[in-house]
């Protein structure tokens, strides 16, 4: 999965590429573009860490990585299948039948299927390749199909409905690598709070939480340095400024948050980016919640968090 993260200086209040609603001839001239100059064009691709796959999504309209679960299983199956000696889709793109061929796909299900495989009636059998109908493939193919499949399902009966009454003697169908769905994604979804206000105000905190990301990251990074060089005295001084930037940080948030508390965003929030402050602060965030934001969906999990620590503090 690659995702391609286009950064320009595009003014948000413009709507670009939409369609006039009035199909006048003269509507209906191409324009002329506008150039664009782009800021930076960044590719982000899976990353593999101890054998787990890591995907870039979409997350309140920046790209971050998160545990894909379906590609590591399928990295790990891979594996397994390649020390049996078949490509990493689990075909034998040495057989001669497309039954053995797919025998290790479908987990020894080809065995008792043979009547489909066999293609003695090849007419009798719908193949239905990458959305295409088909008779029986020819033998001679699975070393060109092979590599590149991805998904075999094979339908009888009822299963089979659906394809009416070409599929009446059993369906195979089979997906390749080409024929994957594209993962797209959707900006607007990718906000956590939803409603346009919420994603403005997400925008504005986002550019000044960068700010006060990139000086940690550099803090961080100097911070190496010094112990790396046993610089005692410069170490202690930039542990400092580190912690000093860190809890500004999060006093900016509450700060947000507090002038913004009539929206979503504001115990979202304070449950992701400050849930572990004084709960003198929390409890101030708290009781200036508009009622309609505590019904909400962030607003009711920050209520569970406040009375989630009130009643550890009431404990003996």
């Amino acid at each position: 999965m690659t995702k391609i993260n286009i950064i320009a200086p595009l003014v948000s209040k413009i709507a670009y590429n939409r369609v006039s609603k009035i199909t006048s001839p003269e509507n209906l001239k191409f324009k002329n573009a506008k150039l664009i100059e782009l800021d930076e064009v960044q590719v982000f691709g899976n990353r593999i860490e101890k054998g787990i796959v890591y995907s870039p999504t979409l997350m309140n309209g920046e790209i971050v990585f998160k545990k894909n679960k379906a590609l590591t299983q399928m990295r790990r199956k891979s594996e397994r299948y390649k020390k049996r000696g078949l490509n990493k889709w689990g075909i034998d793109v040495n057989a001669k039948t497309w039954s053995e061929a797919l025998r290790a796909h479908l987990r020894g299900k080809a065995i008792g299927l043979n009547p489909i495989f066999s293609c003695q009636n090849p007419a009798s059998v719908l193949w239905v390749i990458d959305g295409v109908y088909s008779d029986a493939p020819k033998s001679d193919e699975i070393s060109l199909l092979g590599p590149a499949i991805r998904e075999v399902k094979v339908l009888e009966y009822s299963e089979a409905t659906l394809y009416g009454v070409r599929g009446s003697a059993g369906v195979i169908v089979i997906n390749t690598t080409e024929s994957k769905p594209k993962h797209s994604m959707n900006y607007k979804k990718s906000f956590a709070v939803k409603g346009k206000k919420n994603r403005e105000l997400m925008i504005e905190y986002k550019s000044f939480e960068k700010l006060f990301n990139e000086k940690i990251d550099s803090l961080k990074e100097k911070l190496k340095q010094t112990i790396a060089n046993n610089q005692i005295v410069k170490t202690d001084s930039i542990l400092e400024q580190l912690a000093k930037t860190q809890f500004k940080n999060k006093l900016f948030t509450a700060n947000f948050v507090l002038n913004y508390s009539n929206y979503e965003i504001a115990p979202y929030l304070a449950l992701t980016e400050i849930g572990d402050m004084d709960i003198l602060i929390l409890d101030s965030i708290a009781s200036n919640l508009s009622p309609e934001v505590k019904l909400s969906k962030y607003g009711k999990k920050f209520t569970q968090l406040m009375n989630s620590k009130k009643n550890d503090l009431t404990k003996p």
